[in-house]
């Protein structure tokens, strides 16, 4: 076998990483098994610092530099162009609600939930029938936008570019 380790991560999920060294036998000596735990133990604390690294070389990581950092990592992933243009539709949602922010590190839980009441208050601005009355945001709508963000902030932004240190949108709850 080999060593785990088992810890919450940021979103306060249980998570299990492997760290690659194999477990002692009962034919390996003392000695030999202390070394192997010591391993462990070391390669356990480098596995949860990597699951909770950030950027933090002081620079601030503004909105355009985030969305080009996107576009490169998604260019090599493999997934289709429509979700990137999704995902950077549903940024600039948020982007143009807090216009005031920097980046995506700016925005915190209790501005991801402010922002998920205000859409839900607000009407549809493409009119898709001139004679027709703007709808307004249905609660589908908002949980689509709110599993899109997440997916954003919690695969992209945090895991994958390490440019926030949380998902915010994480523990939102869509509407009924």
């Amino acid at each position: 076998g080999t060593y785990y380790v088992r810890f919450l991560d940021r979103d306060n999920q249980r998570a299990k990483r492997s760290l690659g060294l194999p477990t002692p036998t009962a034919d390996d000596p003392k000695k030999i098994q202390a070394e192997k735990l010591r391993a462990a133990k070391s390669r356990a604390e480098q596995v949860v610092a990597l699951a909770y690294w950030v950027l933090v070389s002081g620079e601030t990581v503004t909105w355009d530099q985030a969305i080009e950092k996107l576009r490169d990592k998604f260019a090599s992933s493999g997934n289709r162009q429509t979700t990137l243009d999704q995902y950077i539709k549903d940024i600039r949602l948020i982007r143009s609600f807090y216009s005031g922010t920097t980046g995506p590190a700016d925005v915190d839980e209790s501005m991801a939930m402010t922002w998920a009441e205000e859409y839900a208050k607000r009407k549809d601005k493409r009119v898709r029938n001139p004679a027709k009355e703007a709808r307004q945001h249905s609660p589908h709508n908002l949980k689509a936008r709110l599993g899109s963000l997440s997916a954003v902030w919690g695969k992209w932004f945090r895991n994958k570019l390490g440019i926030v240190a949380k998902n915010p949108f994480a523990n939102l709850k869509p509407p009924k």
